[in-house]
Parts: C-alpha cells; structure tokens; sequence
C-alpha cells in the first residue's frame, strides 16, 4: 500500500514539474511576431505595352510584319494592341477591348529555348491537329501546326521559320476565334 501510495505521489510530482516546465516558456505576443518580419519580393510584370507596333518592336529589338487589319468571317478588324514580354516577344492584338478576335506573335526561336516551340500561350486541348507545309513565294519552306475542332474551325497556328533577311530561326503563333484552314493559312503568309 506504501509502495502505490509512494508511486502515486512520484506520479503527482512528475506531472506538476513537467507542466510547470512546459508552461514556463513565453507565449508568442503579436510584437514577437512583428519582430520576425519576412521580406515579401514583388516580381516585375513580363509584359509591357505600347501605342504602336514600331514601339513594341524598338523596345523587342526586331521587326514584326503583320498585317493592318484582318478579316474575320467577313467582318474587317483592326490592331489594337501592341506589346512585348519580357522585351523578347512581340505580340500584336485586332479587334477591340472586349472583343478581340486574333492575335500574333514573334520571338527569336533563342528566347524559347527550342526552334519548335509553342509561344501561342494557348494551353486548351483541340480535337484536331494538322500538320500543313508549304513553300513561300521567296523559296522558304514551312511546316505550320493547325489546331481545332472538328466542325472545321481552326483556332490557332504554330510555326517555326527562317528570316527572309536576317538568317535568324523565329517562331510564330496566331490565335483566333475560329476560321477555315485556307483563311487561317492566309494568314501566316501574311507575318514575318
């Protein structure tokens, strides 16, 4: 009976020296935690936009052909926008604020590390893929990737190309709402 009573009463000091050293520690209080103060880094916006595309193109460094205007099931839209991303991408934008219908861009094949890459920034799935080439007027080949769906609308082209004067590999990409394939072909052999 002693011998519990004994064990009983170890318990009992155990527990009260244990508590008492885990309690003794400060609680945190709000100017503690003030006191530990992270450094928060704001990342620069990549995109930078202009009010021509002469300006989008000084500041990328390269020139952009494209062309004024597009038409877009039979209705005629504009450039409206005009931007470079990360000064090494250009990208021009028809139609309007809210409604914009297309979209192209260039960069030097370097700047995406891959002579095929994709720089549409379009990451949808299509049901249709389609390789197509064809030669330019001035010799050039070119393998452009046709995306869609299979009502025959096609919503983007990606392509790779050599420059008709710089001997530079550039990539290219087109957006748009949806159009057949020989219109959206047009297109690309509109852009340099």
């Amino acid at each position: 009976m002693k011998r519990n009573s004994f064990l009983a009463l170890l318990l009992c000091v155990l527990f009260v020296v244990v508590g008492t050293g885990c309690s003794a520690q400060k609680p945190a209080t709000p100017t503690d935690a003030a006191k530990k103060t992270t450094k928060s880094v704001q990342l620069a916006n990549p995109v930078k936009t202009y009010d021509s595309l002469a300006k989008a193109e000084k500041a990328a460094g390269f020139k952009f052909t494209v062309p004024e205007g597009v038409n877009i099931d039979g209705a005629d839209y504009a450039q409206y926008y005009w931007s470079t991303i990360n000064n090494d991408l250009i990208e021009v934008r028809y139609g309007g604020e809210g409604d914009e219908v297309c979209y192209m861009r260039k960069a030097p094949a370097s700047a995406a590390d891959d002579d095929d890459a994709d720089i549409s920034g379009d990451y949808n799935v299509y049901d249709v893929k389609k390789e197509v080439e064809f030669t330019l007027e001035d010799g050039r080949e070119v393998d452009v990737d046709l995306k869609g769906d299979k009502t025959g609308k096609f919503y983007l082209a990606i392509w790779d190309m050599k420059g008709a004067k710089d001997n530079g590999i550039w990539n290219y990409a087109i957006g748009v709402r949806g159009m057949d394939e020989q219109d959206l072909l047009e297109l690309v052999k509109m852009v340099e």
